[in-house]
């Protein structure tokens, strides 16, 4: 066991230089989002306005709480562990440590992804260690994979998952071996607790290392159709069960006698400032209301309300208590079918995800005053979009080069569970680029084999990878340093 342990986080000696140039960035990153949300030391509270993003691992962080997110079936439990620790500490320093145990979560998860990705591209793809380099600073140069690795969501330890998913199938592809049941059951409840969706991703790349034994009884039911209603399961009953806890207000909502019960323990521990046990007592107990309705679901109904994006719940059924009525919820309400698929693909697919936009920065895209569509504008504008078709066309020539290769086919299904959910359905289809995490690396993995074919269009890679660098990295610094 502890050799298995050993072979996958061991770092190689061909890997040591790469990850350190790569922990170097990663750390630049996460501590620039610290300096932003400094405040968090002495203050519970987070005033979190990156993208579409949410601030879930913080919330956890700073006070554990059963939550309804039937999408994130076991992500809340991931992060008890964390919650304590932080909750430990805040009863011996009265400082709130939420933020650097977040950040060292995600630096260990970054670091990780970028290990896999290289042995992706190394060992299964087949370019040179140089090449390998080009490739992983393209992916981690891209925007939102740079804000992917600095925010308190759940999409980093995703794009974690995802990738060492990936990586373990590509082995067993290499060697001629099959994904055997408990690796597809580890790495389907690992993957799929995060975000239910991307436990298909599992099952797409057991279907390619099995091939026909993928329908054998034997491994089908116990493997696949058992964990899959298991975790469905699951996540309706959680959801269900967060939301009675909610309703009956049973989170300590301004109850004095749990609330007063901390304070006693403080005192009996030593500590004797007010302002460190009203501070510690309500990081514990928090006070405030808790409301069902975030301001990113307010602003999505103000929308939907004036006529603004699809109009798919004007007239929704009435919800009963299934598991199909929870999904519908879930699911459904952040489609949209009114929006242009081609303006989609072009400015937020290939467009945010790999350039951030100057105008209307890290806006939600459920906010009142930002378009649905945000277009490159200013001198920079036609080598934004000249950006994005030379990196869409080396694409399209991976996939050609490729085509043969079935590792390439592996994450081509594992893509198209992304173009079913965001493309074809239209789920989060507004705000697509948040979730580069889950696909983005299918761009340099096709471009791997395009280069290992013709190594010299590294050449024209490189100044594409510089000028995303440097574009993402100044708008990430200009907004994280002086919007607080």
């Amino acid at each position: 066991m502890l050799e298995k342990i050993k072979y996958i986080f061991g770092i190689r000696q061909e890997e040591r230089i790469p990850t350190l140039f790569a922990l170097a960035f990663i750390i630049l990153l996460n501590v620039i989002s610290l300096y932003h949300f400094r405040y968090t030391w002495g203050d519970l509270n987070i005033d979190f306005n990156v993208s579409g993003f949410d601030e879930y691992m913080y919330i956890q962080t700073v006070r554990w709480h059963m939550t309804p997110l039937f999408r994130h079936p076991l992500f809340i439990f991931m992060m008890w562990p964390f919650a304590k620790l932080n909750e430990l500490l805040l009863i011996f320093t009265g400082r709130n440590f939420a933020m650097l145990i977040i950040t060292v979560l995600l630096v260990t998860c970054s670091l990780y992804s970028f290990i896999f990705l290289f042995r992706i591209l190394r060992n299964i793809v087949g370019v040179t260690p140089r090449q390998a380099n080009i490739l992983c600073a393209l992916f981690f140069s891209m925007g939102y994979i740079m804000l992917t690795i600095m925010v308190p969501d759940s999409f980093c330890p995703s794009m974690f998952c995802i990738l060492l998913t990936l990586w373990i199938a590509g082995e067993k592809l290499r060697n001629n071996k099959k994904l055997s049941t408990w690796q597809t059951i580890i790495l389907f409840m690992l993957t799929s607790g995060i975000t239910l969706s991307n436990g298909l991703k599992v099952y797409a790349c057991a279907l390619i290392t099995r091939k026909k034994s993928f329908l054998n009884w034997r491994y089908l039911f116990p493997a696949v159709l058992f964990p899959l209603l298991g975790i469905v399961t699951f996540a309706k009953v959680q959801s269900d069960l967060s939301w009675e806890i909610l309703d009956k207000k049973s989170l300590i909502n301004d109850s004095i006698s749990n609330r007063q019960c901390v304070v006693d323990s403080l005192k009996t521990l030593g500590i004797t400032d007010k302002s460190k046990i009203e501070f510690i007592a309500n990081s514990i107990w928090n006070t405030k209301k808790i409301t069902h309705i975030t301001p990113k679901e307010e602003n999505k109904r103000w929308r939907r309300k004036n006529g603004v994006g699809s109009p798919i719940l004007t007239n929704a059924p009435k919800q009963d208590n299934s598991i199909i009525s929870a999904a519908y919820e879930q699911f459904v309400y952040w489609t949209d079918n009114s929006l242009s698929r081609w303006d989609a693909i072009v400015d937020n697919i290939f467009g945010e995800s790999i350039q951030i936009h100057r105008d209307y920065t890290f806006m939600d895209a459920y906010a009142k005053e930002r378009p649905v569509i945000v277009k490159y504008s200013g001198k920079t504008k036609m080598i934004n979009y000249a950006v994005e078709f030379f990196l869409v066309l080396f694409l399209v020539l991976g996939i050609f080069e490729g085509r043969k290769e079935q590792f390439l086919w592996m994450i081509s299904l594992c893509l198209c569970v992304d173009i079913l959910i965001h493309l074809i359905c239209g789920f989060g289809l507004e705000e697509v680029y948040i979730y580069a995490g889950h696909w983005m690396f299918f761009i340099p993995v096709s471009i791997g084999y395009l280069i290992k074919r013709f190594p010299k269009v590294t050449v024209a890679l490189s100044p594409i990878i510089c000028w995303i660098f440097i574009w993402n990295i100044y708008i990430i610094f200009e907004y994280y340093l002086k919007s607080n």
